[in-house]
């Protein structure tokens, strides 16, 4: 089954097995446990010990790119169980205590909060280029969610984007904060893999087409949520949380990135907060995602925000417990 997967997923077995006395065996448990953490195990990194007869593994977690490993034995059939047990228990892969503030509330908590939340968000779909897609952010009553949904065309265009209002008042304080993050889940289908997700942060007053921007993985935020639910759960679509750190965001114009660009700086404040689904991949020149999926899509929010990584137990609180809506 591991070996049928991907190509790199056989390179990496052929390779552990090579290196005695590892077995075969062992080298597909240690594959199965990165797939266990949602990790590729592409990025899984090892060494072997021959001092103690350990083998020493550890990956980078997507969302942090903090590094940990973990020595076992051998032959780690009991560790493996136990390893997979513990993740599913904690309910995290974070070796790192977030704190999440939100910024926009969709959930049934305040109804006032709720709307002025959806209320503070318009379209900027391709028309602006010539395109035909169509999109909104709007509010869902009784439901613990807003629904950002539309129908993206690639005739002369090819994206669907949401983004905030100017604020009234003053910009986002987004001091001592590491990223965004949304907690979300895919109503419409299951091929998020399929279009490019995109984050957007504004650090002025402007509106023109230079932005930040990053790219996050809809799909592995989903996997990672499916993993983490109870297995006799009756939600087929479970809430996901994205989180993009700010030193993965670009400057861009349109969709490519603008060449020696400044690093996003976020300590006057952001301006501007936004979400793009689209064909066009952030790179130097215009690239297309090729098996791009266009037409109707529909994504549940529940909140927007800011996170931030603490030194500490595994696991995700509230910060101050406030919503920010400006």
């Amino acid at each position: 089954k591991c070996i049928a997967e991907k190509h790199y997923s056989l390179r990496f077995l052929l390779y552990l097995t090579a290196m005695k006395p590892i077995s075969f065996l062992s080298a597909c448990q240690l594959l199965a446990l990165s797939r266990a953490f949602t990790i590729p195990s592409s990025r899984l990194h090892y060494n072997y010990l021959t001092s103690g007869g350990k083998f020493v593994f550890g990956f980078g977690h997507q969302e942090h790119h903090k590094f940990f490993s973990r020595s076992i034995s051998v032959s780690p059939h009991r560790e493996f169980e136990a390893l997979k047990t513990k993740q599913r228990d904690s309910k995290t892969t974070t070796s790192l205590h977030v704190t999440t503030t939100p910024v926009f509330d969709f959930t049934l908590k305040n109804a006032t909060t709720k709307q002025k939340s959806a209320n503070s968000f318009e379209r900027i779909d391709d028309a602006i280029m010539g395109g035909i897609s169509q999109s909104s952010l709007r509010d869902v009553p009784d439901k613990d969610y807003a629904s950002w949904s539309g129908v993206c065309r690639t005739d002369g265009g090819g994206f669907c984007g949401t983004r905030t209002l100017p604020f009234k008042s003053a910009p986002l304080n987004a001091t001592n904060q590491d990223g965004v993050f949304m907690d979300c889940n895919l109503a419409s289908d299951d091929e998020p893999e399929k279009r490019i997700w995109k984050f957007t942060v504004r650090t002025d007053t402007s509106r023109g087409e230079m932005v930040y921007q990053a790219q996050f993985d809809l799909k592995a935020a989903i996997d990672k949520a499916t993993l983490n639910s109870n297995a006799d759960t009756s939600d087929t679509h479970p809430w996901a949380r994205v989180m993009v750190p700010f030193d993965q965001f670009q400057l861009v114009r349109g969709p490519r990135l603008v060449p020696d660009g400044p690093k996003l700086d976020v300590s006057g404040g952001i301006f501007q907060i936004g979400m793009t689904l689209s064909k066009f991949q952030i790179a130097a020149n215009t690239t297309q995602l090729e098996d791009f999926r266009p037409g109707y899509f529909n994504l549940h929010i529940q909140s927007i925000g800011f996170y931030r990584n603490e030194a500490g137990d595994n696991g995700v609180t509230n910060g101050s417990g406030q919503v920010v809506v400006c």
